[in-house]
């Protein structure tokens, strides 16, 4: 009976350890002496993107050189976002854009010349690894024009995996 009772612990605890490495890969982190109801729990988060927040933005011929879109947003119950933003813009000289997630940069916009305006556009998304319930900006942002902006458009977004 002894020897029973051993082998039905040891085929809990490798099955525990096989169904957590399943969950993790899914991109769920579960430890392998995690709870029934803990590995539960994280199967349904499996596949579940949550929207998190987002803006969009835009301004016409102002007299600023830089001009930013951005959010604070909570990361919740995830670990894990993705993180996209986009943004174009016309200044009348020297334009660069970028979009970032804390610290992490998304993008850095290209820049060309058209009509004798100059122009920058960028886009970006990342799968970026946060702690829970933590507070994090998001933004794009046209910058470092040496004059007026003519017209800036663009939007960021997160959603929780």
């Amino acid at each position: 009976i002894n020897s029973n009772i051993a082998d039905l612990g040891k085929s809990v605890a490798d099955g525990k350890t096989a169904v957590a490495a399943a969950i993790s890969a899914k991109g769920v982190n579960t430890a392998a002496d995690a709870t029934f109801d803990t590995m539960a729990a994280n199967i349904s988060e499996i596949g579940n993107a949550e929207y998190l927040g987002g803006k969009t933005g835009e301004r016409t011929a102002s007299s600023t050189s830089t001009y930013t879109i951005s959010t604070t947003i909570n990361t919740g119950n995830h670990d894990k976002i993705v993180v996209m933003g986009c943004i174009v813009s016309q200044t009348e000289s020297n334009p660069a854009c970028s979009g970032k997630a804390g610290a992490t940069s998304l993008f850095t916009g290209s820049t060309a010349s058209a009509s004798g305006k100059n122009m920058c556009r960028g886009s970006g998304a990342k799968i970026i690894t946060v702690s829970k319930n933590t507070n994090i900006e998001i933004s794009v942002t046209q910058g470092g024009s040496s004059g007026n902006i003519c017209a800036v458009y663009g939007c960021v977004y997160a959603y929780g995996i």
